[in-house]
């Protein structure tokens, strides 16, 4: 396996009304489970590829407990990695190059039937952990 290192501050929420159930093999509040989860790198590699300072997302929708599967997934990267990074995020996000079961990316990935190839695109992210706020969005230029 490829040696790799994130430590990003990351925002992520369910549609659920506290905490998230399925991780106490609970159902979802509302029966469904969508959630999604975003990060800046602070620092991080993937081999001897920089992955500092980029942005990623990932959205997950499943039609029942996460536990059950034939879930959704999309990855939004960022545009401005490059092929090398493009690859790596893609990798990690999607539980690769780590053993069974130890990311929750892996996890997530394994209870996904269908995968969506990832997005390229900006993503604006402000993180507040003081105020515990945060603000997303991606969108095309022009």
């Amino acid at each position: 396996m490829i040696d790799w290192s994130i430590e990003s501050v990351t925002f992520g929420n369910c549609n659920c009304d506290y905490n998230c159930p399925c991780q106490f093999e609970l159902r979802p509040t509302r029966g469904h489970c969508r959630g999604f989860e975003v990060g800046q790198i602070e620092q991080g590699h993937f081999g001897d590829t920089s992955l500092d300072g980029l942005r990623w997302a990932l959205l997950y929708a499943w039609p029942g407990a996460i536990f059950e599967g034939n879930g959704t997934m999309q990855a939004i990267i960022d545009e401005r990695a490059d092929e090398r990074q493009r690859q790596a995020l893609i990798a990690v996000l999607h539980g690769e190059e780590t053993e069974e079961a130890k990311t929750h990316w892996w996890v997530f990935h394994a209870m996904s039937s269908s995968i969506h190839e990832p997005l390229f695109k900006p993503i604006d992210l402000e993180i507040d952990i003081e105020r515990r706020t945060a603000r997303v969005a991606s969108s095309s230029p022009g």
